[in-house]
């Protein structure tokens, strides 16, 4: 063969120039010398045989390979392409690529996946953000250039989303969208003046701060609000959705009886029922200003309805048994339960696992149910030291809710320990638990929690229905725990008016009005675990927005008192994922409509 003859790769993927003739730039010598049959050592003398581990360069796709999918929608088993410890990057050049190397990469871990917007530089013909080094037609197939062991997959606006299971996902389309008003308050930053948000196609928040820092790519869509402030979207940590529409129904008695008659108003609505209740609590949260929920239940019907809606949030799914002859067979009906959801899991909807309430789970159901959600990697939800019924039947085996167990043949024991001591010993605290109410806590208890990590959901408006006291939430905070508001359900509060429980937490704990505002924002994302993603307005963060008026005249020193007094009947607009979910009628002062780069940006 010449020195000029074209000749195969040894994998024969592709023909290519021998000899003098070969395209400059086509990389360094060790690998144009591939194809040569002597052997190709590595800078350590060693043969290098791998040929996939391109140190030069890798480009990978946007879109992820199938793989096994855990419940929770987010974890996958299969290698962590990132960089090594002590290992060094190297620019990218793709002045000679090669179609072996382009790869498919592999999906985001969890809803945290790094994104890089800065390397987006020039647009393509249809207005999208393309890299000035990447060739044309692999723009058209969604690849962009990473570099080789870096510290982690680099990602596209169209990558970002609902976590897509098939080989071909749809593209992400749409426009930038771009929100102003008199006052913008990320929360974790200084509060803006005349600030705005841009959100990109994907539902993902850009830029945020003063207007005159915030561009606006041409197309835009914008909107402004006169009088007004642009908070996260509101997180409410406890909700029973598929509870909705029982509003009223329930009788003031004492605990264990109205828990007896909402189990049966429960069993006398058909599965239909139960579907659409979960929709409309959901579209109700909306209306409140809340973009992400943490929702308790048996039916299935939230999950379900978070992933028809293209929601966010994370359904809990809860097991009963408190006879301890049962175990095998609750839980082995749970645990399939718990599989088949697993199907709705994924982008913004996650699974978790509930064991319920010491009253209705065994402390045998306690320790599989939460060891079987660890290893199937959801996090955890119970119901704790939320009535003194609870709390007597577990410190003398007595009490009303005992009297229950006795005539269904279960004999009460007495453990003489509080209800998060109980948990303890049977292995369910830790940094994965949401613990919610926790009214009955005690000093010592909430020690325990401290020392786990597991986290808190306070319902003040519940608590007080119920007549079980109000929970020490200052002394939840002095201990430094992670800590949210939640409503509860209808049937023991309507409506779900989230800015009510905050007013009342405040009193309970005499808090300024920044912590209280963070404890349905940052405070509350925390404590659910999602406090990278939602509760705060960032670059990289999802686009949910809550827009309440807040008056003409506010100025900064009366801002954060303005924002606690806030209701729900202040909302504008509710955005998720760059999604206006809702909207009072009037409520913008402009149309949608283009709007372009401000000068001098």
């Amino acid at each position: 063969m010449g020195a000029d003859a074209p000749h195969r790769d040894r994998d024969g993927l592709r023909p290519r120039l021998a000899g003098a003739r070969r395209p400059q730039g086509r990389g360094p010598a060790r690998h144009r010398g591939r194809c040569r049959r002597e052997p190709v050592l590595d800078s350590r003398g060693r043969q290098d045989r791998n040929h996939q581990r391109l140190r030069r360069c890798l480009v990978r796709g946007l879109h992820p390979r199938p793989r096994r999918r855990r419940l929770d929608g987010h974890g996958c088993a299969g290698t962590d392409h990132g960089q090594r410890p002590g290992g060094t990057a190297r620019r990218p050049r793709l002045d000679g690529y090669d179609e072996r190397r382009l790869r498919t990469a592999p999906g985001p871990r969890g809803l945290a996946a790094p994104r890089r917007p800065d390397l987006c530089r020039s647009r393509s013909s249809d207005g999208r953000e393309v890299h000035s080094l990447l060739p044309a037609r692999l723009v058209d197939r969604g690849v962009l250039p990473s570099r080789n062991r870096a510290q982690g997959i680099l990602s596209h606006p169209q990558s970002l989303g609902r976590d897509q299971s098939a080989a071909e996902p749809p593209a992400v389309t749409g426009r930038y969208r771009r929100y102003a008003a008199d006052w913008v308050v990320p929360i974790a930053a200084a509060p803006a003046h005349a600030g705005a948000v841009l959100l990109d196609p994907a539902g993902r928040i850009v830029a945020v701060g003063p207007s005159e820092t915030v561009p606006a790519p041409p197309g835009t869509l914008h909107r402004s609000f006169s009088a007004a402030a642009i908070l996260p979207g509101l997180i409410n940590v406890h909700t029973h959705l598929e509870l909705t529409g029982l509003e009223g129904q329930l009788p003031d008695e004492e605990f264990p009886e109205w828990v007896r008659h909402l189990v049966a108003l429960k069993r006398a609505r058909s599965p239909a029922a139960v579907r659409t209740a979960a929709r409309k609590g959901i579209e109700d949260c909306w209306r409140m200003g809340v973009t992400t929920l943490a929702d308790t239940g048996d039916s299935g019907a939230v999950i379900e309805a978070l992933a028809g809606l293209e929601a966010s949030g994370i359904a809990y799914h809860e097991v009963f048994g408190p006879d301890p002859r049962m175990l095998e067979e609750s839980f082995a009906a749970w645990a399939a339960r718990l599989e088949e959801l697993g199907q709705f899991a994924g982008g913004r909807v996650r699974l978790g696992a509930s064991p319920h309430a010491p009253f209705t789970v065994s402390g045998p159901l306690y320790r599989r149910a939460a060891a079987h959600a660890r290893s199937v990697g959801v996090p955890l939800a119970v119901h704790i030291a939320e009535s003194p019924a609870e709390t007597e039947l577990l410190a003398t085996g007595s009490g009303e809710f005992a009297r229950r167990w006795v005539e269904r043949g279960i004999e009460p024991v007495a453990a003489r320990v509080t209800p998060i001591r109980w948990l303890e010993q049977h292995g369910v605290l830790g940094p994965d638990v949401l613990c919610i109410h926790c009214v009955q806590a005690s000093d010592e208890d909430l020690g325990r929690l401290a020392a786990h990590g597991s986290a808190v959901a306070h319902c003040p408006r519940s608590n007080r229905r119920h007549g079980h006291g109000d929970a020490p939430l200052q002394a939840i905070l002095d201990r430094r725990l992670r800590v949210g508001v939640g409503t509860d359900s209808v049937a023991s509060v309507a409506p779900l008016d989230l800015l009510a429980e905050v007013r009342i937490a405040r009193q309970l704990g005499r808090l300024s009005a920044w912590e209280a505002v963070d404890l349905v924002t940052r405070g509350a994302a925390r404590a659910i675990g999602l406090e990278d993603e939602v509760g705060s307005l960032a670059p990289g963060r999802w686009g949910d927005l809550a827009i309440f008026t807040i008056g003409p005249q506010v100025d900064q020193r009366q801002l954060a008192e303005a924002l606690a007094a806030l209701g729900s009947g202040d909302l504008l607009c509710t955005v998720l994922s760059g999604r206006e979910v809702w909207m009072a009628p009037g409520a913008a002062d402009r149309p949608e409509g283009d709007y372009h780069f401000p000068p001098g940006s």
